[in-house]
C-alpha cells in the first residue's frame, strides 16, 4: 500500500508529468464547468418553459370566457375581433374537437391552424321593379323581377325570381281575383371574407380577426387556435437533424503519430467535424 502511494507521489512531483497533470486538471475544470453552465441553461430554459405554459394557459382560459367584438374598420369594412386558443394537437382532438368539426388529423398532415366563422347576412332590398310577362289571352302570366347590388368586384349579390299568377273568376260576386302559384327565387352572392390569427409579442394572446365589404354581415360565432409543437412535432424536428456538424472538441483520447508508428494518449481541445447519429443527440 505504501509502495502504491509513493509511485503516485513520485509520478504526481516528477517535472515531466507536471505539464500534462496541469494540462488534465484544465480540461477536468473546462468540462465541469462547461456542465454546470448546461445545468444552468437547461434550469433557466425548464423555468421559462413552465412559466409560457402557465401563461398559455391563462390566454386560453381568457379566450373561452371571451365575446365578439363587432366594429367597422372604415365605412365600407365590417370588422369582428375574438380572442383565440394556443393548443396542442392532442387538446385540439379532445377538449376542443368542436373546433375540428368533421376535419380528420392525418398522422403526417397535422393542423397548424383552425378558424371558424359563422355569419348571417341582413339585407333590405328596397324599389324592385315588377314585369309581367307571358300573358295569355285570360290575363293569366308570370310575375318577374331582378336586382343587382355590386358593392366592389369581389363583394356582389343577385336575386331574382318568378311567380306564376292566374285570374279565377268568384260566382259570388262577380270579380275576378288574381291568385298567385308557387315561385321560383334565384339568389346569388360573392362574399369576401378575410380571417387571421394574431399573437401578441408580449402577452403571447392569440386573436382572430374577421373583416368584410359586404354590407349588413354580423359574426355569430368566431373560434380560432395556432397548433403549437408538441413532443410529436419535437419528434419531427429531431428526426430532420443533420448527422454531421463542425465545431469545437475538448476530451481525453489517443493521439496517433502515422509517421513514427507511436501512440501517445492525453487531453486535448481541437476544432473539427463531428460525426454524431440521431440516436446519440438529444435536446430540442
Amino acid at each position: 500500500m505504501v509502495t502504491i502511494f509513493t509511485n503516485i507521489l513520485k509520478f504526481i512531483t516528477d517535472p515531466k508529468n507536471t505539464r500534462m497533470l496541469m494540462l488534465g486538471a484544465i480540461v477536468v475544470c473546462l468540462l465541469l464547468f462547461l456542465q454546470q453552465c448546461g445545468a444552468t441553461r437547461a434550469a433557466k430554459a425548464e423555468a421559462e418553459l413552465q412559466k409560457k405554459e402557465t401563461q398559455r394557459i391563462s390566454n386560453n382560459y381568457e379566450a373561452a370566457m371571451d365575446t365578439i367584438k363587432q366594429g367597422k374598420v372604415d365605412e365600407n369594412t365590417w370588422k369582428a375581433e375574438k380572442l383565440g386558443y394556443e393548443l396542442t394537437i392532442d387538446e385540439a382532438k379532445e377538449k376542443y374537437a368542436d373546433l375540428l368539426d368533421d376535419f380528420k388529423v392525418e398522422k403526417n398532415k397535422p393542423p397548424k391552424t383552425i378558424i371558424k366563422t359563422v355569419f348571417k347576412t341582413k339585407e333590405n332590398i328596397d324599389n324592385v321593379t315588377i314585369n309581367s310577362t307571358d300573358i295569355d289571352s285570360l290575363g293569366n302570366g308570370l310575375l318577374t323581377f331582378a336586382d343587382t347590388a355590386q358593392f366592389d368586384s369581389t363583394n356582389y349579390r343577385y336575386l331574382g325570381g318568378k311567380i306564376p299568377y292566374k285570374f279565377v273568376f268568384n260566382e259570388e260576386d262577380s270579380t275576378y281575383k288574381m291568385v298567385p302559384d308557387f315561385g321560383t327565387f334565384e339568389l346569388e352572392q360573392g362574399m369576401n371574407l378575410n380571417v387571421g390569427l394574431f399573437q401578441d409579442k408580449d402577452t403571447k394572446k392569440i386573436s382572430i380577426v374577421a373583416t368584410t365589404n359586404y354590407p349588413g354581415v354580423t359574426f355569430t360565432q368566431l373560434e380560432g387556435a395556432d397548433i403549437m409543437e408538441d413532443d410529436k412535432n419535437k419528434k419531427l424536428l429531431r428526426q430532420m437533424r443533420k448527422p454531421w456538424s463542425l465545431g469545437m472538441n475538448v476530451g481525453y483520447g489517443a493521439i496517433v503519430d502515422v509517421k513514427n508508428g507511436s501512440v501517445a494518449t492525453g487531453p486535448y481541445v481541437g476544432f473539427g467535424i463531428t460525426y454524431s447519429p440521431k440516436f446519440l443527440q438529444w435536446g430540442r
